[in-house]
């Protein structure tokens, strides 16, 4: 196991190399088409939201509180994602990876 530990530590840089490419590719939308994409996930998280606790919102309810978080998803979302993955993918003596390198040794 130390000879695969040892194999893939060099390899530890890509999660950072993965995050400039999705930051890169995100920044070059134009914001109507970033704004659309923020949209769907917005109204996708308040879908979800209410199937799973039963709410039997319509469709323009939905809509409606998309907007209202909309705001929140454009400016924040994207930086969790990229706390949590740096977290969880490139820190491997965190002993919560998805990788389990840590875990293996």
């Amino acid at each position: 196991m130390k000879i695969l530990i040892t194999l893939l530590k060099p390899l530890s840089f890509l999660p950072a190399l993965l995050m400039m490419y999705i930051i890169f590719s995100f920044s070059a939308q134009p914001g109507e088409v970033s704004g659309n994409l923020s949209y769907k996930i917005s109204y996708e998280i308040i879908e979800t939201k209410s199937e799973l606790l039963s709410e039997n919102l319509s469709s323009e309810e939905i809509a409606y509180k998309a907007d209202g978080i909309h705001y929140y998803v454009r400016s924040y979302f994207f930086s969790f994602i990229c706390l949590w993955c740096e977290r969880n993918l490139a820190d491997a003596s965190c002993g919560n990876c998805l990788c389990g390198i840590c875990r293996a040794g």
